[in-house]
């Protein structure tokens, strides 16, 4: 069993496709266009709040992102709280494959 976010899961449900298909990984990820600024801040800010597994970082603690967000004022805080799991996701799904290597 893998443990954290669904980046893992979603590869090898692509992989075992007939015929074999590749994850849409970049679609999923939070572009740095400016539109983004407000959840990549968050983002950086809150990174190593995180909730631990036994195999490392399993997901970034919600409640620091919302407490990250009163903090800064963030006004639409529900889009930006998604954009900061997308990152998260991604991010973590990084850390977990160089730590692999």
């Amino acid at each position: 069993m893998e443990y954290g976010p669904i980046c893992g899961d979603c590869r090898r449900m692509y992989a075992e496709r007939n015929p074999p298909g590749e994850a849409p990984c970049q679609s999923c990820r939070v572009e740095t266009v400016e539109e983004n600024e407000d959840a990549i801040r968050i983002f950086f800010l809150t990174q190593f709040q995180v909730i631990m597994g036994p195999r490392g970082p399993v997901d970034i603690n919600h409640l620091a992102v919302h407490a990250a967000m009163e903090l800064y004022g963030i006004t639409d805080r529900r889009r930006c709280f998604e954009k900061v799991l997308k990152l998260s996701r991604w991010w973590l799904e990084e850390t977990r494959q160089s730590d692999s290597e």
